[in-house]
């Protein structure tokens, strides 16, 4: 650091700075990350709580629009409620 900058900056700690730059940074990426997600979601499941229910042909043996996977997810979902 300088001499003529020392003064400005001299009630800042340099790692507090870092950890909360590192932290924000963190922060910022995984509401990105999530935001993204959620995205995606709403593409393919129909939904932001789809779960990912509407992908084609996950796994459901049709290639056809998801439903017979939607109705197996609503019923998993009701029987864990109850």
């Amino acid at each position: 650091m300088s001499r003529t900058r020392r003064p400005f900056m001299k009630g800042l700690d340099a790692d507090e700075s870092r950890r909360k730059r590192e932290d924000t940074i963190v922060e910022l990426r995984k509401s990105k990350r999530d935001e993204s997600l959620m995205k995606k979601r709403a593409v393919f499941g129909g939904g932001a709580g789809g779960g990912g229910a509407g992908l084609v042909g996950a796994g459901s043996g049709t290639m056809g629009d998801g439903s017979a996977m939607e109705d197996s997810t609503r019923a998993t979902a009701s029987a864990r409620v109850s």
